[in-house]
């Protein structure tokens, strides 16, 4: 699991790319991007989900605790190259309408 942020002209990104599996081992990961997304002049946070095979409840549980932390500073959150399987976990758990997927 990988953290960056990116400064962009609009903002700052922070980016998130994670591993095959999302559960509860990339717990610390998620609490450094919560504590980061009350930096100013942040723009979102960005989830490449490109190699998840598996997301796990823990997983899912995360993904929401980050969106309640920081949807009251307004920044949204972006869920990317999502692959079909793990497109209908999200569908499945109806969390799709949670965040932006892309």
């Amino acid at each position: 699991m990988k953290l960056a942020t990116i400064n962009t002209s609009d903002g700052r990104v922070i980016l998130i790319e994670t591993d095959r599996r999302l559960d509860l081992s990339v717990h610390g990961v998620f609490v450094q991007a919560c504590k980061l997304a009350e930096y100013p002049n942040l723009r979102g946070i960005e989830v490449n989900l490109g190699k998840t095979r598996k997301i796990l409840d823990s997983g899912l549980a995360m993904l929401l605790m980050m969106r309640d932390h920081i949807g009251h500073f307004g920044h949204n959150i972006k869920l990317y190259n999502c692959t079909p399987e793990i497109r209908s976990r999200l569908l499945e758990s109806r969390v799709m309408t949670e965040f932006r997927i892309v």
